[in-house]
């Protein structure tokens, strides 16, 4: 979650400080490199037993 607030944190910073158009596109940017990375991270740092918890969670909707 830390990855992803980061990003978003960055894209919002763009979208405040850039004109429209490119203030859109940075915080559009900053939501997929964001939610990528952070998937990322999270299969990379997780134990087996997270992983299957987490997928469990999605499969069943807990």
């Amino acid at each position: 979650m830390t990855v992803f607030f980061g990003f978003m944190g960055m894209g919002l910073w763009g979208f405040v400080s850039l004109p429209l158009g490119w203030g859109i596109a940075s915080l559009v940017a900053a939501f997929l490199a964001g939610g990528s990375l952070s998937m990322l991270v999270f299969e990379r740092l997780a134990s087996e037993e997270q992983r299957t918890a987490y997928l469990k969670a999605r499969l069943f909707n807990d």
